[in-house]
């Protein structure tokens, strides 16, 4: 955010306001053959100032970490990109065109932010990164106590300094912003419920999933997870009542733990939301392979949902023991994921840096070693704008694995902390 900040108010051509910069990925809405890019998105040449694009996600998510001018002039940005009764667009392009889909991360995201602020006293849900990597300084350690008042800033700023420390300067880049807490401002509660108006539209009674993108019934576990934050927060804060809650969590869970599993290991990559059945990227019927950190996602979820409801516990704990996961983390803590070559399943390293510490997170709460996994190395650092950036260092000309440095599992990492 706050290179974001300085860019803005050096330029003299200003362009939107930026949260994030934009990654060549596939567009939900349409039915997409093993998630290949748009041609709407930039290409790999193109310098961030051609990708930088406003997310409404991230505005949020900024929005509800910090209360000054930037995340307010944040808010301001996106708030014309909600759709009565439907939900939130996802974000401005760099032309200031809209990008018009509605999905549901979207929404999730923008709920789990606006649960934080009154949430932020809340005792920290995720799991540190593993001891080894984690080595502070005196002043850096103070800034990280100071911080633990606030838990999803703590667990940002945990991760951060893991890091930065070795190479960094010692300054902590958020250090300067003032951390959010508090009860909801009227405004703010009438944005999460229009947030929640994504899931009213798109729930699907037969299976009790919901679409990942607005009126296509197909969904992932990283956006069946996104649903169940999105459930818990709206729960929290208070729109929807306990009856609502309980009769779309037990439908949800009974089809969850009924789901047709990947070679019976663990759940596919997709399933259609109105028959519950596995489907490949087109929505047809398949299976295509599992996603560790779309899984991982989930896991979080799951644990967070079991602790702060505890009658859940036995219908959580039959679906997690009902997965196999010889084949999705090694002895060392790393995490795979699976695709289909030939008709047989391949399984591949998973996760680049930020993602893959979040997805790593979820397995270690139930009692996964994911050391090799929670480790932020291998990594560079890259200066912008004074601020120190880390960034994945594996070539991705070698692993056909990108390594985007944007903001969202950094949030989510923080997100997971609020409960």
């Amino acid at each position: 955010m706050q290179i974001q900040q300085r860019r803005h108010s050096l330029r003299v051509s200003k362009p939107p306001i930026s949260t994030d910069y934009a990654e060549p990925a596939p567009d939900y809405a349409s039915a997409l053959a093993d998630r290949q890019p748009q041609s709407a998105f930039a290409p790999r040449s193109a310098t961030p100032e051609q990708t930088a694009i406003t997310s409404t996600r991230t505005a949020f998510a900024w929005y509800a970490l910090f209360r000054n001018s930037w995340s307010e002039a944040l808010r301001q940005q996106v708030q014309t990109l909600q759709v009565p009764g439907k939900g939130w667009q996802r974000g401005l392009n760099l032309n200031r065109s809209v990008n018009d889909v509605i999905d549901g991360d979207t929404n999730a995201i923008v709920l789990e932010s606006l649960a934080y602020i009154p949430g932020a006293d809340a005792v920290s849900g995720l799991p540190e990164p593993c001891p080894s990597t984690l080595v502070l300084s005196r002043s850096n350690a103070m800034k990280l106590t100071y911080f633990s008042r606030f838990p999803l800033l703590a667990g940002l700023m945990a991760l951060w300094l893991s890091l930065s420390g070795a190479q960094a300067a010692t300054g902590l880049p958020a250090a300067e912003y003032a951390p959010r807490s508090g009860e909801l401002t009227p405004r703010e509660m009438t944005i999460a419920r229009n947030a929640w108006q994504y899931f009213v539209a798109n729930f699907q009674p037969t299976t009790g999933l919901v679409n990942a993108v607005n009126k296509y019934p197909s969904t992932t576990m990283w956006d069946s997870a996104s649903y169940l934050a999105a459930m818990t927060a709206a729960r929290e804060l208070g729109i929807i009542d306990k009856a609502e809650f309980d009769r779309r969590m037990l439908k949800f869970l009974a089809t969850l733990n009924k789901l047709d599993l990947f070679r019976n290991e663990l759940p596919n990559k997709a399933y259609n939301t109105i028959s519950g059945q596995k489907v490949n990227y087109q929505n047809k019927p398949g299976e295509i392979g599992f996603s560790a950190l779309d899984i991982g996602r989930m896991l979080i979820w799951l644990k967070v949902i079991k602790e702060r409801y505890p009658e859940y516990s036995n219908s959580i704990d039959n679906v997690v023991l009902g997965w196999d996961f010889s084949h999705v983390v090694d002895p060392c803590g790393t995490l795979y994921g699976a695709y289909l070559e030939n008709g047989q399943p391949k399984y591949v390293q998973e996760g680049r840096l930020g993602y893959e510490e979040y997805g790593a997170a979820g397995f270690q709460l139930w009692g996964f070693n994911t050391c090799q996994a929670s480790r932020p190395q291998p990594y560079e650092l890259a200066e912008i704008y004074c601020v120190m950036v880390p960034y994945d260092s594996r070539d991705p000309r070698q692993t056909s694995q990108h390594n985007y440095v944007v903001s969202e599992s950094y949030v989510l990492y923080g997100h997971g902390v609020w409960l």
